[in-house]
């Protein structure tokens, strides 16, 4: 079928935003971090995308480098962890289609 899957496993820890931060920062970017000789990041929106909680994105950096017609299709899942409260922990498990 064209697809081979790759199961890799990146732990990112993102510590909670200083203050400054959440206030004036709109989004910022993870440093890159290679999955299956690919480079990826996550974008993170400490005060939302449209919402009011925090917003977390997968993203391929430099995608308009890749070349016309790159496309990967990903399974993946992102979570936030409150070490306080494992209960309030939060995971979701998207699917995405990313092409240039």
């Amino acid at each position: 079928d064209g697809f081979s899957a790759l199961n890799t496993f990146k732990n990112l820890s993102i510590a909670l935003f200083p203050k400054h931060i959440q206030r004036s920062c709109f989004f910022t970017y993870s440093p890159p971090f290679l999955v299956g000789k690919l480079p990826w990041r996550l974008m993170v929106f400490p005060r939302g995308n449209h919402t009011d909680h925090l917003s977390i994105y997968l993203d391929v950096p430099d995608s308009e480098h890749l070349g016309k017609g790159w496309a990967r299709h990903a399974s993946f899942q992102l979570a936030v962890i409150n070490n306080k409260d494992k209960a309030r922990t939060i995971k979701k498990d998207p699917r995405h289609h990313f092409n240039s």
